[in-house]
């Protein structure tokens, strides 16, 4: 995010409750301690820390964190189509997980900007990806760049194939399948979380 960006969130979202600097300063209201990055960084934020800038430290995450994931060796279908909080693992055994709650963050007025690598420190879960980029990817000779396991056991490939080219294909979940790899899926652009 940039100044510029930041100057115009309420011509972007059409919304003039935006207000994430102080007007005469143009200061940015940026949570800088551990008790204000938990208050601004859930769904139900306090009037208190509305309008900033989440900026969380992985100094603030526990050090005894810990996650396990279950994921079949048979990969399972799904039995129903819905959103996952947590997608899946990224090879490097980061979190990739789903779209953050929109709505409860706009009606909050915050943002927790992505690093380059579309991830970002939440408190409760520690360092975790929203979108897949180059980061993540391993190269690959055949159809797309492997990313990561999905909770269901099936691949998850880069959003587009190593030619360059998306996949037309793609069901709701956006996966397909090809002879060489069966039932996968492919990332959603780096933007369209």
């Amino acid at each position: 995010m940039d100044g510029s960006f930041i100057e115009n969130l309420a011509n972007f979202y059409k919304d003039d409750q935006w207000q994430l600097f102080d007007g005469e300063t143009g200061d940015i209201n940026v949570t800088e301690t551990q008790e204000a990055f938990e208050a601004a960084a859930r769904p139900d934020v306090t009037e208190e820390y509305q309008n900033y800038c989440v900026e969380g430290q992985m100094s603030y995450v526990a050090d005894d964190l810990t996650m396990t994931y279950v994921i079949p060796l048979e990969p399972v279908v799904a039995d129903e189509e819905g959103r996952m909080q947590s997608a899946g693992v990224a090879l490097n055994g980061v979190r990739l997980d789903g779209p953050a709650p929109t709505e409860a963050i706009l009606s909050a007025y915050t943002i927790a900007a992505f690093d380059d690598c579309g991830g970002h420190v939440n408190p409760f879960v520690g360092y975790r990806y929203h979108a897949v980029t180059d980061c993540q990817e391993v190269a690959s000779e055949v159809h797309a760049s492997a990313v990561g396991l999905a909770l269901d056991g099936y691949m998850i490939y880069a959003h587009a194939r190593t030619d360059g080219s998306v996949p037309a294909d793609l069901d709701y979940c956006f996966g397909h399948t090809t002879d060489a790899d069966g039932y996968h899926y492919h990332a959603g652009a780096a933007g369209s979380n």
